[in-house]
């Protein structure tokens, strides 16, 4: 029971163990948390995940961008962590605007599991991003020491899965890939209902529910910073198309570095979608990772029976999240 439960496995990091070869994109999405389709097998209480979610977007609401710039400090020590498939590239190009910095994302770590040390390694003028798990004490009590400010991105679950199914069986879609071998054999309806429910692979390897993995990964990040009192920001994706400027200034302020309107308007356009990515173009991923990159796409791929399953694995996740109030969607 120790080893399927999804809390300890989520912080422990331990997909590497499953499969030597992961592609960066899915590692943290193969930790084997639970049997196929029990997705809500150990989740625990989220009503502090989800007050603390609200909370900040009321702060966003109020705290509008200022027409003229504030005073602007020395960077902040920053690590940015996005769950996968849900605009890593976009908010890299926005906190590369926005502080000034490069980005460095490491990729030699075994299931996107880092650990202390890894501060060390950031060239200056850098900050670092990527898929990381919160399971690391002796990290967190690096960034405290580097008085480190987190920025969490994440992004409706729908959607988050809809694209991870195109990812892996248009962009990355080669037998060599555990998750295009699982996807590619079913049709559309069946492989979407595999990604939320979870399920098994070969030799009895079982990957979990992509919604519970989400929040699970959100809720450990909370968690840490919480006892380590780190200053974290959450952003959705959502927040960062839909509400553009606003979301722009409100990372600004959180980082210190204030921005007018006008400044932030200019990093909207220089990030808007048609542009090219600065961070794609510098890493080593498919040119095509880029899809539609907008909101509620998942309704184009989502069937009845979607719908269904999604409800009764993970309705409680769209709810702390704050996508839908109650089931009628």
């Amino acid at each position: 029971m120790f080893a399927r439960d999804a809390w300890i496995v989520q912080a422990m990091g331990l997909g590497h163990l499953l499969d030597g070869n992961h592609d960066p994109e899915n590692a943290p999405c193969i930790d084997p948390t639970m049997p196929g389709g029990s997705g809500l097998l150990g989740i625990p209480d989220l009503s502090s995940l989800r007050e603390q979610l609200q909370a900040q977007k009321g702060d966003s609401l109020m705290l509008r961008t200022p027409n003229k710039p504030g005073d602007r400090r020395p960077p902040t020590p920053l690590v940015a962590v996005s769950y996968p498939k849900s605009g890593t590239h976009l908010l890299s190009d926005i906190l590369q605007l926005v502080t000034g910095q490069e980005f460095y994302w490491p990729d030699h770590y075994p299931s996107n599991a880092i650990s202390r040390g890894v501060l060390d390694q950031i060239p200056r003028g850098h900050f670092l991003i990527g898929h990381w798990h919160a399971n690391d004490l002796d990290l967190f009590e690096e960034m405290l020491n580097r008085s480190c400010k987190v920025i969490v991105q994440y992004r409706d679950p729908r959607d988050q899965i809809t694209s991870f199914y195109h990812y892996y069986t248009k962009v990355v879609a080669t037998s060599k890939n555990m998750f295009a071998r699982i996807l590619l054999d079913v049709s559309t309806e069946k492989a979407l209902n595999r990604l939320i429910t979870g399920g098994t692979l070969v030799k009895d390897v079982e990957f979990p529910s992509l919604p519970v993995n989400q929040v699970a990964w959100l809720e450990q990040w909370r968690r840490m910073c919480v006892l380590f009192h780190i200053p974290i920001c959450f952003v959705s994706y959502e927040e960062v198309v839909n509400n553009k400027v606003d979301t722009i200034g409100r990372i600004a302020r959180f980082l210190d570095t204030p921005l007018s309107r006008e400044q932030c308007v200019t990093i909207a356009r220089l990030t808007q979608f048609d542009q090219t990515s600065v961070t794609i173009r510098k890493t080593a991923v498919a040119k095509n990772i880029k899809r539609k990159g907008i909101v509620g796409d998942w309704q184009n791929s989502f069937t009845l029976v979607n719908k269904v399953v999604f409800k009764s694995v993970a309705q409680q996740i769209l709810e702390c999240l704050g996508y839908e109030s109650d089931d009628n969607w």
